[in-house]
């Protein structure tokens, strides 16, 4: 986290020196979703490393797993890749003023609630979840942003993030999916 924090810093210092060129900053917590196609070719092999902060839903198909990262706010990792896309069409710092921006999805990313959609959507996968009673509580699942900021610059509104159910839902498939290929490999896949 201090990583991140002191490279938006420099970012930040960077634009000031040079107002000459434009700079966005889009700050998203934790990415999850599906994998982008070709994604089976970087971890060719059983690498939980490799599968950053998807790593955290990916750990709820652990029975064993006991662990789950602070991530109370989440974004789909297509609504990230939009925002960015959105961030380079955007009009110039010179008329919106600095660019910088959270970007969250309005919509609650609860363990809890993931492990119930993977359960009722997924029954094949129901033995390999992780027990939901383990799964934190938080007092909030999302995070405040500037939404009208975000609107009015991005053009990105907030009831068009897609959905927490279908996030989960398209990350494990993809999980599933990059599984069978390593046992097509004969490779052990982490349980």
């Amino acid at each position: 986290m201090a990583q991140k924090k002191y490279a938006d810093l420099a970012v930040v210092e960077f634009a000031e020196k040079h107002p000459e060129i434009d700079v966005t900053l889009v700050g998203p917590p934790f990415n999850f979703g599906p994998f982008a196609p070709g994604f089976e070719y970087l971890i060719p092999e059983p690498d939980l490393s490799a599968l950053s902060s998807n790593g955290s839903i990916y750990a709820l198909l652990r029975p064993g797993n006991t662990e789950f990262p602070g991530a109370p706010g989440a974004i789909d990792v297509r609504d990230a890749a939009r925002a960015h896309v959105l961030a380079l069409q955007s009009r110039p710092s010179a008329e919106v003023g600095r660019k910088r921006f959270a970007i969250v999805s309005p919509h609650k990313s609860s363990y809890k609630d993931a492990l119930a959609i993977i359960a009722k959507e997924r029954p094949e996968l129901k033995d390999r979840l992780t027990d939901a009673t383990l799964a934190p509580e938080w007092p909030s699942y999302t995070l405040p942003v500037e939404w009208q900021k975000i609107e009015d610059v991005l053009g990105l509104k907030a009831d068009s993030f897609i959905p927490w159910d279908k996030t989960v839902l398209d990350a494990v498939d993809s999980f599933v999916r990059i599984e069978g290929l390593w046992k097509e490999k004969e490779f052990k896949v982490p349980a």
